[in-house]
């Protein structure tokens, strides 16, 4: 078996295809073996979204590093750019677009960690 990283870094990820874009897992149960939170790269392509969706069980915390944004959340909608953090509470429908050049890059936090399950469209 093998052993749970405690230390990670983006360079030693390969992106999966995620519901906002392409995510680095850096932190998460599968990774580290933590339960009760998770952290991840998200990157989403210009001109791309998100799917609009919610969690029944997982809060998030978006904080944007590069690029400029839209995030919706239950249809109030936000500006976002580098140093902005956004916080989406259990069962809040959520989207993030990319309006701006290049990639947008954020770090997204979850508590308890990420569930693909937990993912409602």
């Amino acid at each position: 078996m093998k052993a749970k990283a405690i230390v990670v870094n983006e360079s030693e990820i390969t992106g999966e295809p995620d519901v906002c874009g392409e995510a680095l897992d850096l932190i998460t149960s599968e990774v580290s073996g933590s339960s009760h939170l998770s952290i991840a790269t998200i990157f989403v392509d210009e001109g791309k979204s998100s799917v609009s969706h919610y969690h029944k069980k997982t809060e998030e915390i978006y904080y944007i590093v590069q690029g400029t944004g839209k995030v919706v959340i239950d249809g109030v909608h936000f500006e976002v750019r580098p140093g902005t953090a956004v916080y989406i509470p259990i069962g809040s429908i959520h989207q993030i677009e990319n309006v701006g050049k290049g990639r947008l890059k954020l770090i997204s936090v979850d508590s308890p960690s990420f569930d693909p399950e937990d993912v409602i469209r």
